[in-house]
């Protein structure tokens, strides 16, 4: 009884909770019918035409809405390289657990850790992918003494790539402070000294899964062990309430790697060692990403070499969607601190 009772609860709370459009669940779905297995409720595309296996069991792990519900995300042992599907609830008989308890964390309630307009989860207004341009960031003062530098070879993926700083949910009254919507509700004592000083100030990341490969490619600190990992869900993943680390950071990382593989992208990769004009560059980006794509691209830079890129992006977005379709949506928003033209740091 009491087990019903605290199961009726958790979906009364999420019924009333606006942040939520879609709910964890555990269970198994046996299908009664040989439906198709979509990456999208929205656009319905199922890319190898996979469909349900009549008889067989899928392990549900998220519901579209709050019971009942249309929509339900399954786990496909194998057969298919997408293995996280959703399909309709109508296609076979459920077997629900109850829902997980995944309620956002919130800050503790002493004085030095209150919520705030500022690090409320799901209010952000826009988002913001940020890329580091990795030789430029090992030469620098902050960067050079880091094991991701120090143990950078030439045939390495970031000696030669932009690497994934972070994908920031962005909320415009609060500038650069919004942030730390979970159980680290304030930025930590720094230590820039210390190469590793984010290991020590921040928990481990909650890691729903494996880290997925393209994270680790994309984000070189993780196997190096300097933890910016922590730093961004900490302080930018835990403001997207709905999303959990393998999702946060795989999502990030297919955006940078849509973009490394882009003509702009191979422009920054072949030009190492030389000079390179913004114009030709912003030009290559609305070639490729959509005419204004480049009003909503900022590009970093420090004494004439580029240091980074970043995209605006819209709220809400879609993790189905590409960069270029994102890109079309975000606010035109452009800050770029470059001149006419800048360098490429070569590897150090």
């Amino acid at each position: 009884m009491l087990q019903r009772l605290s199961f009726f609860m958790a979906v009364v709370w999420l019924l009333s909770s606006p942040a939520w459009a879609s709910v964890s669940v555990s269970g198994t779905l046996t299908a009664k019918e040989a439906c198709p297995a979509y990456l999208s409720t929205k656009k319905e595309n199922n890319p190898d035409r996979f469909k349900l296996t009549v008889g067989s069991k899928y392990p549900i792990f998220e519901l579209n809405t709050p019971a009942p519900a249309e929509w339900l995300r399954i786990r496909i042992v194998d057969g298919t390289q997408y293995p996280e599907r959703w399909v309709k609830a109508s296609c076979g008989t459920t077997d629900l657990s109850g829902v997980k308890d995944d309620t956002p964390s919130q800050p503790p309630s002493d004085s030095t850790c209150k919520t705030t307009n500022c690090n409320r989860p799901d209010q952000e207004d826009s988002f913001v992918l940020s890329l580091s341009w990795q030789p430029s960031f090992c030469a620098s003062n902050s960067g050079r003494s880091k094991p991701e530098c120090v143990n950078m070879k030439p045939t390495d993926y970031g000696a030669s790539h932009f690497t994934l700083h972070g994908l920031w949910p962005n909320k415009s009254s609060c500038g650069i402070n919004y942030g730390y919507c979970g159980s680290v509700c304030q930025d930590p004592p720094r230590n820039p000294g210390d190469p590793l000083w984010m290991c020590t100030a921040y928990p481990e990341v909650p890691w729903n899964g494996p880290i997925p490969a393209s994270v680790n490619q994309v984000m070189p600190s993780i196997d190096a062990g300097s933890c910016l990992d922590r730093h961004e869900w900490f302080k930018h993943g835990t403001c997207a309430a709905s999303w959990k680390p393998t999702e946060y950071f795989g999502f990030a990382a297919a955006l940078v790697q849509e973009f490394n593989q882009s003509a702009p992208g191979q422009m920054i990769t072949n030009s190492a060692g030389k000079q390179v004009s913004r114009a030709a560059l912003m030009a290559s980006i609305d070639d490729v990403f959509g005419q204004g794509a480049s009003k909503r691209v900022s590009l970093e830079c420090s004494n004439d070499q580029l240091t980074g890129i970043s995209f605006e992006l819209p709220p809400n977005v879609d993790r189905t969607e590409t960069l270029k379709e994102l890109l079309q949506q975000g606010p035109a928003i452009s800050r770029s601190k470059c001149d006419d033209s800048f360098s490429v740091q070569q590897m150090p």
